[in-house]
């Protein structure tokens, strides 16, 4: 990261420059801010890289070591395979390219809106955009210290390129710094801007910051109740609540849903970059005519598990070619995930369909979790906010697949393997396994047969604290080569 990098980022978001003109006449952030208008298109410019990491699946190559998903043995699936086998390498080029890359563009787009937004006038205009400017910052320095623990925290629009890894306290004391200024000054809603955060996903994030922080490996577990406090809130107050069915989620017509408390706004009639490409990457086996870059799909012993009901109908696709193959007969012998299609396979391959940032089922199991662990039990609200998505996930309206009598330990266990089924293929699996340290737990159950991908850093049966030095990736190797004053994570030293 060095201190003319902002500067071309900037130059190729808003214009180009030639050695030829007037040094008065060059862009950069401090004569670039002189108005709204200017305030606003830097301030879009922030939400490229944020909505590059959402849109392709190789933003999820950390999560590969979640028990919900898997990759294929061959193909160029290589730095999805480190992580699946936990045998990772600093030098994995898309963990860079779409991890790192895109989060720390995102960081300096937002940075060069922080540091100048009080140079345009004042009023609600002003304070709304660089509102958003703090959100998308401190949901990337949340995605960085959560995949990489200490991390480079550049706040300034001026770097050094000698800036120190920031231990995770810090970062995390920077994020919520950022997702306060966001809930204090962004609207409830944007009638007609869908995509921009709202005060409630800012709310509904720093409840997840929270509930983050309270577990591995800060384990500062008075978190737990402002966690808690603020994703009931948004369950109370902010007009979200659950569709009526699972399959309606994932439907293009119902992008911006009641549950969608934000989403990146996909536009398959757009430019390759703006559209949702995950079709592509969790789509059909080589043997159907439908198939993509098969990127990655679901762990058979994770699937096996899953609660029968049409969620699970409704996450996977298990029928193929015409329905003439199981998943059992595909040749990669898996199932496959079909909620992240939108149903549109093979028609297409990719869609339009609005990836979520944040739904009303992570409110809802949030606080269960939440509450539960701040007051050592689950209340009536934490067992109605979990029997919620149950009833939903069942297809029914009564009590008859409602839990109750649990002791804590029974309804926080009860809680994340809910939301594991709930959020499958969605990126959350993983770390809400790492932040209750119960990675080896999950793998315990994986298939050991050449039916999956065999381990190479963990054995199944190996303690935690086997699978603890996989807790956080690699620090790519180029940042590693600038920096020989920096130590790799205990992944790859």
């Amino acid at each position: 990261m060095k201190k003319y990098l902002l500067i071309i980022i900037l130059s190729s978001a808003f214009g180009c420059t030639t050695l030829e003109e007037e040094p008065k006449g060059l862009l950069t952030p401090s004569s670039f801010y002189e108005n709204q208008t200017d305030l606003d298109a830097g301030v879009t410019a922030i939400y490229r890289p944020y909505m590059d990491f959402f849109l392709n699946a190789q933003g999820s190559i950390p999560t590969l070591g979640g028990d919900d998903v898997t990759t294929r043995l061959g193909s160029n699936k290589e730095d999805y395979r480190e992580f699946d086998r936990f045998q990772t390498t600093a030098g994995n080029g898309w963990l860079l390219q779409h991890g790192w890359g895109h989060l720390y563009r995102t960081v300096f787009f937002a940075n060069a809106v922080i540091s100048n937004y009080t140079k345009t006038p004042e009023g609600t205009a002003r304070e709304q955009a660089a509102a958003q400017a703090f959100f998308l910052r401190g949901w990337a320095y949340f995605q960085l210290v959560r995949t990489w623990g200490p991390v480079p925290l550049v706040i300034s629009d001026v770097t050094t390129g000698e800036e120190p890894r920031s231990p995770e306290s810090e970062v995390y004391e920077q994020v919520i710094t950022d997702l306060e200024f966001a809930i204090s000054n962004l609207p409830p809603n944007w009638t007609g801007e869908p995509g921009r955060p709202s005060a409630w996903a800012a709310k509904l994030m720093l409840a997840k910051v929270y509930l983050t922080t309270a577990g591995w490996p800060l384990k500062n577990t008075a978190n737990y109740a402002k966690a808690a406090e603020l994703a009931k809130d948004v369950i109370d107050n902010s007009g979200h609540s659950l569709m009526p069915t699972f399959r309606d989620l994932w439907l293009v017509e119902n992008d911006n849903n009641i549950e969608s408390v934000l989403a990146v706004q996909a536009d398959n009639g757009g430019d390759w970059g703006l559209s949702n490409r995950m079709p592509l990457s969790v789509g059909a086996p080589d043997d159907d005519s439908g198939n993509g870059w098969d990127d990655y799909f679901a762990e058979i012993a994770f699937f096996n598990e899953f609660p029968e009901g049409p969620r699970k109908d409704d996450t996977f696709k298990t029928s193929f070619a015409e329905g003439t193959l199981t998943w059992e007969q595909t040749i990669q012998g898996n199932p496959y995930y079909s909620k992240l299609t939108g149903y549109s396979l093979p028609q297409n391959w990719q869609n339009s369909l609005n990836p979520y940032v944040l739904r009303f089922a992570d409110a809802l199991l949030m606080y269960a979790e939440a509450q539960n662990k701040a007051d050592g039990g689950p209340n009536a609200a934490a067992y109605e906010a979990l029997n919620e998505v149950r009833r939903r996930a069942a297809g029914v309206n009564d009590n008859s697949v409602d839990v109750s009598g649990l002791s804590s330990d029974e309804f926080h266990n009860t809680v994340i393997a809910e939301a594991g089924w709930e959020f499958a293929g969605e990126w959350h699996r993983w770390y809400n396994l790492v932040r209750n340290e119960m990675v080896a737990e999950a793998t315990a159950k994986r298939i050991t047969d050449d039916r999956e991908l065999p381990l190479v850093g963990v054995s199944v049966g190996d303690p935690e604290s086997a699978f603890q030095k996989f807790y956080y990736a690699p620090i790519p190797l180029n940042e590693m080569l600038l920096r020989p004053d920096w130590q790799q994570n205990p992944c790859c030293n």
